[in-house]
């Protein structure tokens, strides 16, 4: 409706996301047009969170975003409907950056002292960080620097100490040693080919710290096939360990940590979207039983693969192992079938 409504009111150089799901795919495709774009969700706090969420996916894509924000918590299609398309025209013409909306939004609760400083460079570490282009990336940080009344030259050297030690240093030290085997060349993990399960899950436990809590607690993280996926649930545990009172910043810190954030916007789309939280939850256990079932399966075949080259008490032993293999795997079923 929203679509339809900027369409019918002239505003035609329109794209809909289709919820609030903006992904990195998105803004490819959108570079293919223009470097110039506007984000327009609705007013309310869901789209106040997916336009937080779209500022790094765009500016990765060295996009230049800027943003408007609707007051009232209406959406496009309400908003011209009572103050009329001239309006909105006007509000998109004299649209800021999107950049300098969301550190206005950080800015309500900051009262100056050092220790909001510090805070305030470390919500907007992830946002500086996915800037490519080094002449837009001065502007934030000096607009930042502004802000706090400091020198751009301070702000730049703790982003960078932010970025790069402080997971050693003070807040989520288990990123200071990640394995080789899951970072590209930059040093950031890899999800790329991860099973579908995996990554359901991993985005299932951004949704809320209930899930997330559930999920690690399930202990199905050590089960998973993908090294990657493992690693961000680890991120993700000592983040919400030290910081339990910020699990509404998760997402946008592990989107710093891969070279593919999209893989971490699957809850913002659908099917998530669509979902009330008992359906949900359902999706949660199917996933765990998906992926337990997969473990349980290798694990089977890894042992009859070596089971003829061992002693016969060996052989006996890992047979049991197999056979209760094979019990859980049916109980499993079961607990799928009810």
């Amino acid at each position: 409706m929203d679509f339809l409504a900027l369409y019918a009111a002239g505003i035609k150089n329109v794209v809909a996301t289709l919820g609030t799901a903006l992904t990195a795919q998105h803004a490819k495709l959108i570079r293919r047009y223009t470097n110039n774009v506007i984000v327009l969700f609705d007013g309310d706090t869901a789209g106040q969170k997916a336009t937080e969420r779209s500022l790094p996916i765009l500016l990765e894509e060295e996009l230049l975003p800027k943003g408007v924000t609707l007051p009232d918590e209406l959406d496009p299609d309400e908003y011209i409907t009572e103050r009329g398309a001239h309006s909105l025209t006007e509000l998109l013409r004299t649209a800021p950056d999107l950049f300098s909306i969301i550190l206005l939004q950080h800015l309500r609760t900051y009262r100056g002292s050092a220790a909001d400083k510090i805070m305030l460079i470390d919500q907007m570490t992830p946002y500086i960080e996915a800037v490519r282009d080094l002449r837009l990336k001065d502007l934030y940080i000096s607009e930042l620097a502004q802000k706090i009344s400091t020198e751009s030259g301070w702000v730049k050297k703790n982003l960078k100490n932010n970025f790069k030690a402080k997971a050693a240093e003070n807040r989520q030290p288990i990123n200071a040693v990640m394995p080789k085997d899951v970072t590209g060349e930059g040093g950031k993990l890899q999800l790329n080919g991860s099973p579908k399960a995996e990554l359901f899950l991993l985005n299932l436990a951004l949704t809320c710290s209930n899930r997330f809590n559930a999920i690690w607690k399930s202990q199905i993280v050590s089960e998973m096939v993908s090294i990657g996926v493992r690693e961000m649930f680890k991120q993700a545990e000592s983040y919400c360990r030290q910081m339990p009172n910020e699990f509404a910043r998760l997402s946008a810190y592990l989107m710093t940590l891969t070279e593919t954030p999209n893989y971490l916007c699957l809850h913002m789309g659908e099917p998530f979207n669509s979902m009330n939280d008992e359906a949900l939850d359902r999706l949660m256990h199917d996933c765990i039983h998906q992926v337990r079932e997969k473990f349980l399966r290798h694990k089977s075949r890894e042992l009859a693969a070596t089971l003829h080259a061992t002693s016969q008490d060996e052989q006996l032993e890992k047979l049991e192992q197999i056979m209760n293999i094979h019990k859980s795997k049916h109980t499993l079923r079961r607990d799928r079938e009810i």
